[in-house]
């Protein structure tokens, strides 16, 4: 009887947690699109008036216009910002392409921030997964990716999305300082328990653990059960 206890409140505190990470997500695509939408169309907006009145000062105040034209710049800066803090919220090709395409999308935009260099190798995937396939596999190699670049000192990841035995599998190996004893064990230190939490929701598996040769590796497995997969 308190071990059937037991697994009710696991089983309750797993949907909890699926409901709260599920809630998270649909606000961050509300965000994003009002950021992009309302904050992009105003900056937008701006720029055009701006630029009216460059036009209409440039003869008579070549000083002035001069000043114009640096803050039609600083605008056009915003506005690239702004896109891309609404596409950090949720990439809008996660939605429109899928897991794969978000992936080359992030890989790209992480190698010219970072300088760290990547390999992207799929093998055996699908071009669509259900959107709740998406947002794990996504979310959990976002963040992946993100603790590479601040803790691992690494110069290269190798990143590895395929099919295996009706499972989809995410491996992410760095050559980077590896991790230690303590952030193994400390789960919240690196964002892990939130991998782990989005992984077992879909009764799949999380593991992070220090390379050998040296480096860190992630590797996360999901089922593709008849009722998350849609090919």
């Amino acid at each position: 009887e308190y071990e059937k206890h037991i697994l009710d409140v696991n089983e309750k505190l797993r949907n909890l947690s699926a409901h709260l990470q599920n809630a998270r997500e649909e606000e961050r695509i509300t965000i994003a699109r009002e950021i992009h939408d309302e904050l992009g169309q105003q900056l937008t907006g701006i720029k055009f008036d701006v630029s009216w009145l460059k036009n209409k000062t440039a003869t008579l105040y070549p000083e002035g216009a001069e000043r114009i034209a640096r803050l039609i710049n600083n605008i056009n800066l915003t506005i690239n910002q702004v896109r891309k803090i609404a596409k950090k919220l949720r990439p809008g090709v996660l939605d429109d392409l899928g897991l794969e395409a978000a992936m080359e999308w992030f890989v790209q935009q992480f190698e010219e921030q970072s300088g760290i260099l990547c390999t992207l190798e799929t093998k055996n995937t699908v071009s669509r997964y259900n959107k709740e396939v998406n947002t794990t596999m996504y979310r959990i190699f976002q963040e992946a990716m993100t603790n590479v670049m601040r803790h691992s000192k690494a110069t290269k990841v190798d990143i590895l999305l395929f099919e295996e035995n009706k499972h989809l599998v995410l491996e992410i190996l760095d050559n980077g300082k590896g991790i230690t004893e303590s952030e193994e064990s400390n789960n919240l230190s690196l964002g892990i328990t939130g991998m782990k939490e989005r992984a077992t929701m879909l009764n799949g598996s999380f593991l992070l653990k220090k390379r050998k040769g040296g480096g860190t590796r992630l590797k996360v497995l999901v089922p593709l059960s008849v009722e998350i997969e849609n090919k």
